[in-house]
């Protein structure tokens, strides 16, 4: 806020034993320029300013007083009375606040403005002026929710362990942001700590759905912005959807089993790449069903029409080849007969969501499936299912 303003002119007579003069105090040259003003000098402190100035042919006239006084959030915080200069000078009073110390809120500044004629003695009128600034603290903002998809995993098709933060609004702090992670623990980390974006990496599960376990916030020369809190989301089962039962034309049988893959908030997820691990293996009934078995690293899940959705698609069989002896068909009272006379073997199995590798030999192939049993050890991912396995005289079951 300013005020420009004429002074009053005034002329006094000046009396004594032996003359009378006629005294001019001041003329329509001289003036006084009165403001109050908030400056951001970075994006931690605020500078509150007053002043007064007095221009013209009779500036030397006049002495110039500033009655300040600072409030936050209409609060009085400090203030100073009658600060003045010699007769011409101007007078000038302000206040530098760090913001992270009052922290966001309402700024203001009122001032008194007074001009005494120290030629004539009299004092002008009284002028008031002030300011106040709003300050609220920068904003951030995320890309998309990062998943832990398993130790050194970064992406899995529809998914991804990072998300860029960047500043969805700085609120007038000019710097470029200074980035730390200020919760307790360890998990994750950020690619870069002065940029104007960072991109967030989760090296680890939450404890739980909805715990917020990483938080965010960014530095502006000290003045930090509004916590972002981070919910990391992690595949954490498999869920039992249906079988499809089929009998290959050259004898046998085969059975497709169907999962979806759920989140840690039990979402189900879309496609992500999974795959599987025969960690045991033991024939029953005096069956000749070899090793090894065929362990699966699958790019994709498969799009089911039926649910409109994505699973994962087990094949479980047995057919004649490589001096395997098939079963017998043999169906129960309900067509599938799971009595333990009819269990042919039983194989331990582990499913990883999060990558199509499933530590067997030669790294990751271009198409990464078996015939290996795959290494508990090596695979990648997180485990989201330990299965028992069985096969039956006339199908699979988990």
């Amino acid at each position: 806020m300013t005020n420009q303003r004429c002074l009053t002119i005034m002329l006094f007579v000046i009396g004594c034993s032996t003359e009378i003069t006629m005294a001019q105090c001041t003329d329509s040259s001289t003036w006084i320029y009165e403001y109050s003003s908030a400056t951001r000098l970075n994006g931690n402190l605020l500078k509150l300013d007053g002043e007064s100035q007095v221009f013209g042919n009779y500036r030397y006239y006049w002495q110039l007083y500033l009655d300040s006084a600072f409030y936050f959030n209409n609060t009085f915080v400090t203030g100073n009375n009658s600060d003045t200069a010699s007769p011409g000078v101007t007078v000038d009073r302000w206040n530098e606040p760090t913001l992270q110390t009052y922290g966001a809120g309402t700024y203001a500044l009122s001032n008194n403005h007074n001009a005494f004629n120290v030629h004539c003695s009299y004092w002008d009128s009284t002028y008031y002026t002030s300011v106040q600034i709003q300050i609220q603290r920068p904003v951030l903002q995320r890309t998309v929710i990062p998943f832990f998809l398993g130790v050194g995993v970064v992406q899995s098709n529809d998914y991804s362990s990072q998300t860029t933060m960047s500043v969805a609004n700085s609120n007038r702090a000019p710097e470029t942001p200074q980035w730390s992670i200020v919760s307790p623990g360890s998990y994750g980390n950020l690619s870069c700590l002065t940029c104007v974006a960072s991109v967030f990496t989760a090296t680890a599960p939450p404890t739980a759905c909805g715990a917020y376990n990483v938080i965010i916030k960014a530095s502006f020369n000290g003045f930090l912005s509004d916590p972002f809190w981070i919910d990391i989301q992690t595949p954490n089962l498999l869920g039992y959807v249906r079988t499809d039962q089929y009998q290959p034309a050259g004898g046998g049988w085969e059975s497709h089993v169907f999962s979806k893959v759920v989140d840690g908030c039990r979402f189900q997820m879309t496609n992500i790449t999974i795959n599987e691990v025969f960690i045991a293996w033991s024939q029953n009934n005096g069956s000749n069903w070899q090793t090894p078995l065929r362990a699966d690293g699958w790019q994709n899940l498969t799009y089911d029409g039926l649910t409109s959705s994505y699973l994962l698609q087990d094949f479980l069989y047995e057919i004649p080849f490589d001096g395997r002896t098939p079963p017998v068909q043999n169906n129960g009272a309900n067509g599938y007969d799971e009595s333990p006379s009819s269990l042919g073997s039983t194989h331990t199995q582990q499913f990883r969501a999060g990558s199509a590798y499933n530590g067997g030999p030669g790294g990751m192939p271009s198409v990464p499936y078996g015939p290996v049993p795959g290494s508990s050890g090596g695979a990648l991912g997180v485990l989201v299912q330990n299965n028992p396995h069985y096969h039956y005289l006339d199908h699979g079951a988990y």
